[in-house]
């Protein structure tokens, strides 16, 4: 069979499956469950802030609420400023066209690059990038890479910011610069930013059978887990938890 021929059935068994799984609210729920619980989960290095995340995060688990990784979302970031321990860096709200402050920058730069990196895994496991189940791919919207980075932004991206302002690697006053009414890291912070995010990527982390692997491994075997739910939707796809 041509690699063609193999991708056309890749695409048609996406399509139906993506259809079905769109018309069965429990299935999209649990992937929103799943995002809000890693961005529960994120602050647990920092004891004295996690109950409070958590009691500001705790949402209705019901058909009732099908936005549960957005309010979970609003919640969250409510409370992620309380988190730096960095006087220089003060982060109140998400703003993100344009990002308003250095926080939000590097928040917004991270979900960018890494959002890039799931696209190449998906396309590399032949899925077709522009059909999803919880966002409206386009033309110019590959809305699959939109879905599968909801459980990997706090876990990578949000952890990632925690650490480098904290351990004062960033500098507001040396890796920022100011144009069209927004904040963006500049020459010095994006390859400082990248340097780390691929460090990040690298780490090992302990999977649910207590074996470690890098973090990029992980984004590898859950988009292979969504590719598996394709063909088997009676599989339901499971997001990625923080261990």
């Amino acid at each position: 069979m041509s690699r063609c021929h193999l991708r056309r059935g890749i695409d048609l068994q996406q399509n139906s499956t993506i259809s079905h799984t769109q018309k069965k609210p429990e299935t999209l729920i649990q992937h929103d469950i799943g995002t809000v619980n890693e961005t529960i989960g994120i602050c647990s290095f920092y004891q004295t802030r996690r109950r409070k995340i958590r009691r500001r995060s705790k949402i209705r688990h019901s058909h009732e609420n099908p936005t549960i990784e957005g309010a979970g979302a609003a919640q969250y970031f409510s409370a992620f400023g309380e988190c730096l321990n960095n006087p220089d860096f003060i982060f109140l709200a998400r703003s993100r066209r344009p990002p308003g402050n250095p926080v939000n920058a590097m928040l917004s730069f991270g979900y960018q690059i890494l959002w890039n990196h799931l696209l190449t895994l998906i396309e590399l496991q032949g899925l077709d990038p522009y059909h999803a189940c919880l966002h409206q791919g386009t033309e110019r919207h590959a809305a699959l890479a939109s879905d599968l980075i909801e459980e990997f932004r706090a876990p990578i991206i949000d952890s990632l910011v925690l650490w480098l302002i904290n351990t004062k690697v960033m500098n507001t006053q040396e890796d920022f610069e100011y144009h069209d009414s927004g904040c963006y890291l500049n020459n010095s912070g994006r390859p400082k930013y990248i340097k780390y995010f691929l460090q990040r990527l690298d780490e090992e982390v302990q999977n649910v059978k207590g074996e470690k692997q890098p973090r990029w491994d992980f984004m590898t075997q859950q988009i292979k887990a969504f590719k598996d739910f394709v063909y088997q939707p009676s599989q339901l796809y499971k997001p990625y938890q923080i261990c």
